[in-house]
């Protein structure tokens, strides 16, 4: 794990992204370039990424198809640095993914080099990024997937929600945002506002519980936001058979997430479809 320590103003627009998967064909590269570029002209946008940024094959790894890898795993970090370079001012952490790391005992660490090119702090495979203001944000890339078989599509996204926050509730409890990446999902589960009493003066008062704000020591799970930061990686494409259509998935919603920062606090965090 990372500590990334963000200097970071009372409002911002904070985008979290990752699993672009650069080189790979079937790669959404227009969106890819289209976000990038709303993060530079926004003036209040800061970002991170979640990891697996390169599709990062070599040619023996049991995944790698000539038909959808069209750039060797060095050529897509060159790209990729291209891309980033304009934002590189506001790219506060970039994080290893688990393509990336296959490569380590063959060229090193791919993704630690691309950090180091574009001068931004390395955020290994998880980091905590604690912000001047005393709210923090724990993002890792993960490893495990988030599906429901249930028939009803309500039924489904609450349990892939559920899903969702049981990866990641444990492991911090004061961090306001929790997020990871790789499950190909865009999920967001937001707080829900629970009413409790208490009295004052003799009366008996209303009051609802909010997001955490992250100036107390422990955020409790149900007062805290958590993210699966979706995937810029198309599941079917005409003229290329994927490997997400060959294992059957269901179809994925492009984009990323935005988190609203108003006055020194977490105002909203919402997914964004492309």
């Amino acid at each position: 794990m990372q500590i990334i320590n963000v200097n970071a103003p009372p409002d911002c627009n904070y985008y979290l992204w990752g699993d672009s998967h650069e080189g790979n064909v079937a790669q959404a590269d227009g969106e890819v370039d289209k976000l990038i570029l709303t993060i530079q002209n926004d003036p209040i946008g800061r970002t991170s990424t979640m990891g697996d940024l390169l599709e990062a094959f070599w040619l023996d790894d049991p995944r790698y198809d000539i038909e959808t890898t069209k750039d060797p795993p060095l050529k897509q970090k060159n790209q990729m640095k291209d891309k980033l370079s304009c934002i590189q001012s506001k790219i506060d952490t970039m994080l290893m993914g688990n393509h990336c790391r296959k490569l380590l005992n063959k060229v090193g660490n791919i993704m630690e080099d691309l950090c180091n090119d574009l001068k931004i702090q390395y955020g290994t495979y998880t980091a905590k990024i604690e912000f001047s203001d005393g709210y923090k944000f724990y993002i890792t890339h993960g490893s495990r997937p988030i599906n429901s078989i249930s028939p009803d599509p309500i039924r489904r996204q609450a349990y892939m929600e559920f899903i969702l926050k049981r990866h990641l509730e444990d492991k911090a409890g004061d961090c306001v945002v929790m997020a990871k990446g790789h499950a190909h999902k865009l999920l967001v589960s937001s707080p829900l506002p629970q009413l409790y009493l208490t009295t004052k003066k003799g009366k008996i008062r209303k009051n609802y519980t909010k997001p955490g704000s992250g100036k107390d020591p422990f955020i409790p799970p149900e007062n805290r936001y958590y993210c699966c930061t979706g995937s810029f990686l198309r599941s079917q494409m005409v003229g290329v058979s994927t490997y997400s259509e060959m294992a059957e998935y269901a179809p994925i919603e492009i984009g990323y997430i935005l988190i609203e920062i108003r006055d020194k606090k977490v105002a909203n965090v919402k997914k964004v479809v492309v």
